[in-house]
């Protein structure tokens, strides 16, 4: 960056404080969480009691074969999570993919996370 030039501050981090990181924190939101679904994705959610959202994600290999293709979902969620987790709120929140995610484009995965995330900012 070219000296002078001042960078863009985003609070759109995806820090450890926003991540589901171990067994006991995916747990409670398998056992007692709300489901919602659209084409490409399930989400499980929970309140947290905390004052920021949490994501998890569980995308089986099962329902998509390729690491690319997982990998791929993955960022979108990340980074769809990053632009909308200061609206959703104190949620724990488990993403899972469903078979033929892989076959969307991105905006369409885009598009149906939108759709996810405005569900919960309504309740």
């Amino acid at each position: 960056m070219a000296p002078g030039v001042i960078r863009p501050q985003f609070n759109h981090r995806f820090g450890r404080d926003r991540r589901l990181t171990g067994k006991a924190d995916y747990q409670p939101v398998f056992k007692r969480a709300r489901r919602y679904g659209e084409d490409a994705f399930t989400i499980l959610v929970r309140d947290n009691g905390k004052q920021t959202a949490r994501l998890g994600l569980a995308i089986a290999r099962k329902t998509i074969k390729k690491a690319v293709a997982r990998n791929r979902i993955k960022r979108i969620i990340r980074e769809s999570f990053r632009t909308h987790a200061d609206r959703i709120g104190g949620r724990d929140i488990v993403v899972m993919a469903r078979r033929g995610a892989d076959r969307k484009q991105n905006a369409e995965l885009h598009a149906e996370l939108a759709r996810c995330w405005a569900r919960l900012t309504e309740q």
